[in-house]
């Protein structure tokens, strides 16, 4: 009896039908590539030309502007620091030293002791 080989029942790999497709993208450039789909025109809205992760320095809108945006809704125009200057007496006025409280003494001996 002749051996057959596993490989026999697999068919031949099919090459697939391949279409034309023009990409166009957001500034207007196009290609043409070959694609497995029968899409013939594929525009592009955001694209390598247009997106800010690929652009970071066109981004007009940062973090930081965001957050002083919400600062100034909340706490109102702060551009006036005119009443928070320091007079010239007070700056030289000479600083006085906190000392820390001194630690309370440990407890006593003789409580109830922890296992």
């Amino acid at each position: 009896m002749p051996r057959v080989s596993s490989l026999a029942s697999v068919p031949k790999a099919a090459n697939p039908h391949f279409f034309i497709q023009k990409v166009i993208h957001s500034d207007g450039s196009s290609f043409s590539m070959r694609v497995t789909t029968p899409k013939a025109l594929l525009k592009l809205t955001k694209d390598t030309r247009n997106h800010i992760l690929w652009n970071p320095s066109s981004n007009t809108i940062d973090e930081k502007s965001v957050d002083l945006a919400k600062f100034a809704s909340r706490f109102g125009d702060l551009s006036t620091f005119d009443d928070l200057a320091m007079d010239e007496s007070a700056a030289a006025a000479p600083k006085k030293k906190v000392v820390a409280a001194a630690a309370p003494p440990p407890a006593a001996a003789g409580g109830k002791k922890k296992k």
